[in-house]
């Protein structure tokens, strides 16, 4: 009967002044919602953050992108929600109610940031989308997304070239979000541009099986 999200929240990158760079550190939180558009955060007294635990911080510690899912499919109850998080590598946790987390091991996931896990319906398994560079035979390395499967979460299998732009197209692909509806799947395909102003929008992209990716169009 409620909407819940969980979202990175980040301590300042800078002092107030700016004079100083900070430690980056990050932690994964929750809030609900009855409408989608108001959200409350709950009180959850669960982690300590500035000498309090008054906050609703679920998982500490991470400072870059996560995925959380909640897993039906799982016959473990203790399993029934499962997170994505990446520290210096990307590392699984377990949860029976998406509020108290287990770590579970670093994931044999090779991707850097931007790069996240989706349930694939039709074939039944996990896959990855990843941030990853490259080989193009006579270029330098170029920098794409990959693919890569998993069935319990935690190991994977091999990476395979998903998608990628030209090196003289002048952007990449930075990042990738599939996701599937009535007989294929859709994807936020985020563009970079380093020029004029560094520029990182959003445009569409299809693929029949999720492995291979094609814009209708990137004039938009």
């Amino acid at each position: 009967d409620r909407f819940r999200i969980w979202y990175i929240c980040c301590s300042p990158k800078y002092n107030e002044d700016y004079t100083e760079r900070l430690a980056k550190d990050g932690r994964i939180a929750y809030a609900v919602s009855r409408d989608g558009l108001h959200w409350e955060r709950p009180n959850l007294g669960i982690h300590e953050y500035a000498g309090s635990r008054d906050n609703n911080i679920v998982i500490p510690g991470p400072w870059g992108v996560c995925s959380v899912h909640f897993d039906p499919r799982d016959p473990d109850p203790s399993r029934r929600y499962k997170a994505q998080v990446r520290y210096n590598c990307h590392s699984a946790f377990f949860s029976p109610d998406g509020i108290h987390w287990s770590e579970q091991g670093r994931m044999s996931l090779s991707a850097f940031d931007r790069s996240s896990v989706h349930w694939h319906p039709i074939e039944q398994h996990w896959f990855a989308s990843t941030k990853n560079w490259h080989k193009v035979p006579g270029l330098e390395d170029q920098r794409g997304r990959g693919y890569a499967e998993s069935d319990d979460f935690l190991s994977w299998g091999p990476l395979s070239y998903m998608c990628g732009t030209s090196p003289d197209s002048g952007e990449i692909v930075y990042g990738l979000e599939p996701f599937y509806y009535e007989s294929q799947f859709f994807g936020l395909w985020d563009r970079y541009r380093h020029e004029p102003l560094g520029l990182l929008d959003v445009q569409l992209a299809v693929s029949h099986k999720g492995r291979h990716w094609t814009r209708p169009s990137d004039k938009a």
